[in-house]
Order: C-alpha cells, then sequence, then structure tokens
C-alpha cells in the first residue's frame, strides 16, 4: 500500500515541479523532503488564478516536507506539506 502512496506523490510533485524523478526523494516512514524545487510556473499560475496579464517568471521552494497519513487513515487523515522558503517572481504581460 505504502508503493501506491508514493506513485500517488510522484504524480503530483512531477505536476508541480518543473522537473522531478523519482530518485530526488526517498520516503522515510511517511515523511519525504525535497530541497531546491523549481515550480511549475503554469501550475502555479491556474492554482492561483492569477489574471492573464500577470505570469509567473520563477517559483522556486528552498525546502519541502511532506507527511503522509498512515495506510490505514488515508482518506480521513490530511498530508500536511511544510515550505520553508518560497521564492516568487511574477512579470506583467502588455498587450
Amino acid at each position: 500500500m505504502e508503493s501506491i502512496i508514493a506513485r500517488a506523490l510522484e504524480y503530483t510533485l512531477k505536476y508541480w515541479l518543473k522537473s522531478f524523478s523519482r530518485d530526488q526523494f526517498k520516503l522515510q516512514g511517511r515523511t519525504a523532503q525535497l530541497s531546491n524545487l523549481d515550480i511549475n510556473g503554469d501550475a502555479l499560475h491556474a492554482s492561483l488564478v492569477l489574471p492573464p496579464s500577470l505570469a509567473v517568471e520563477t517559483a522556486r521552494v528552498g525546502k519541502l516536507q511532506i507527511t503522509l497519513p498512515s495506510v490505514s487513515n488515508v482518506q480521513v487523515e490530511p498530508i500536511v506539506v511544510n515550505i520553508d522558503k518560497l521564492d516568487l517572481c511574477f512579470i506583467a504581460i502588455t498587450s
């Protein structure tokens, strides 16, 4: 069951991060830690519902820690995401 959770986490991280491979994280117990990550600007733009006139130029996370619920409680306990240092740079798009 833990491998299913690890694959789901990998799938989600691939959406949010510019370049990601499973080698970048190891699930230690129920916690995964990653550092120096480039965030996919398009995914961030869509999730923040930014106006089309504003673009994400760069987005970077210094350290990311993800704590997963136990397998028996995966549907009732939250997934906890801690972000240490988030750098965002937006640019205005003019016509």
